[in-house]
């Protein structure tokens, strides 16, 4: 099967250009081929087809007219195939997440070869998916996870095999790495958001210094710091346990309809979460009271993100304010998100896990968040990685970390990740050694 370049062009009845061909069309009558070999021939093309229409037009903007267009195959042969767009478009992203867990084990399951050496080649592998087969990398990167929770458990999938094949690789002596640690999958998450860059921007960076930058990202795993990152982390939990609870303040009626909207945008379709009677039902206001305080759906969405923004931009520059050094800054930042996000779960469902919903407001919403938060975080760090490169895996490791205990329910155990995700910003820049020394000399400062 190879792909073809001549356009169909226009029928004498067509109304619209017809999208190009990509492979040649199965001979008439008899061949050489078996049954099961039409089958994934057929199959084959026609997901194939669909990968390309997505990266061409967008999954929302893509039919099974112009997937069968450019796949070469009749209607009638798609539904015997595939029950929906929608089954097409899943099967897709199985074939492409198959293809990368493949690639990954094998080139991880070198064992003539030091542990540096494998994980460059995994890095490698990855970094060619994404520059030779742009499109199955956007689709599985970035429009799967934009179609809702099913697209995301694809993207999920790939990322714990990733995690299962590095956690494998820094395992002590005797250690199963069942469960990949914290500290394992923020690195993911950084690779991860590299990946989606380089997709979504073109090659930003030159391969080999890519390479290189990743291969530096994965390698901070090698010192044994995780169980030392939990420890700690378990006697601050204590320690704040035995704190006094202060009482909250009495919200005013235009934050009980902001946090309305973000528990709706939880639960609901984007269209229905913003809509003011939802909202000011939900709030416990009258509709009289919401337009008293908002113009429409719209501007009461916009102050809700501008609420959670402040809050954190707060969190943010609080320890420079109080004149903190850059690397311990770094860290009561860190531990300060932790603690708002997991005694404000709605804030963590807004920082991140809606950057993958179909309404594009939010995700730009979502994104501006993360960028402002980081770029906060690492001015006035040495200057030694790339600060591309190093903002794209720190937003990746906080991402990931934050939506995958905010997806489970659990946010609770976001501040006993804190000091993983400031080891790695620490060791990019200062070392591994170095930032243990700082992380342990601020053991007992919490942020909250």
């Amino acid at each position: 099967m190879r792909p073809v370049h001549n356009s169909t062009g226009r029928g004498e009845d067509s109304q619209e250009e017809q999208p190009e061909v990509m492979f040649e069309r199965l001979p008439h009558g008899p061949h050489k081929m078996s049954r099961e070999e039409v089958h994934h021939n057929q199959w084959l093309r026609t997901v194939e087809g669909m990968i390309a229409a997505v990266a061409r037009n967008g999954y929302y903007a893509t039919s099974v007219k112009q997937v069968i267009a450019l796949a070469g195959v009749s209607r009638r042969s798609f539904y015997e195939l595939f029950t929906s767009k929608e089954d097409c478009f899943a099967q897709a992203c199985q074939m492409i997440c198959d293809r990368l867990a493949e690639g990954v084990v094998n080139a991880a399951d070198r064992r003539d070869v030091t542990t540096d050496i494998r994980m460059r080649e995994v890095i490698a592998f990855l970094v060619a998916e994404t520059e030779v087969d742009a499109d199955s990398m956007q689709l599985l990167l970035f429009d799967a996870p934009n179609i809702g929770p099913g697209g995301r458990a694809q993207l999920d999938n790939m990322l714990r095999v990733l995690e299962r094949v590095i956690a494998r690789e820094f395992a002590a002596p005797g250690e199963t790495a069942a469960r990949p640690s914290p500290l394992v999958r923020a690195v993911v998450g950084g690779l991860a958001r590299s990946m989606l860059v380089l997709v979504r921007d073109g090659s930003t960076w030159r391969e080999d210094s890519l390479i290189e930058g990743l291969c530096r990202w994965v390698m901070l795993l090698e010192r044994p710091v995780a169980q030392r990152l939990s420890v700690m982390a378990i006697t601050r939990q204590k320690q704040e346990a035995m704190q006094v609870a202060v009482t909250a303040a009495e919200q005013t009626d235009q934050q009980r309809l902001q946090l309305a909207m973000l528990e709706l945008l939880n639960r609901c379709e984007y269209a229905e979460a913003i809509a003011p009677a939802r909202v000011a039902d939900l709030a416990g206001l009258s509709i009289k009271r919401y337009f008293e305080i908002f113009k429409d759906g719209h501007d009461c969405l916009l102050a809700a993100y501008d609420s959670v923004r402040r809050d954190l931009l707060t969190i943010a520059a609080r320890p420079r304010i109080e004149g903190s050094d850059w690397a311990t800054s770094v860290i009561l930042m860190v531990r300060g998100l932790m603690g708002h996000l997991a005694d404000n779960p709605l804030h963590a469902r807004a920082f991140t896990c809606l950057m993958f919903e179909p309404e594009s407001e939010l995700v730009d919403l979502s994104a501006r968040l993360f960028h402002e938060f980081v770029a906060l975080m690492i001015v006035g760090a040495p200057g030694r990685p790339d600060p591309v490169l190093a903002s794209e895996l720190i937003k990746g490791a906080i991402w990931h970390l934050l939506s995958t205990f905010v997806e489970c329910r659990k946010p609770q155990i976001l501040p006993l990740v804190a000091d993983h995700v400031a080891y790695l910003v620490l060791a990019l820049y200062l070392g591994g050694e170095t930032a243990m020394e700082v992380i342990e000399g601020n053991s007992s400062s919490f942020e909250r």
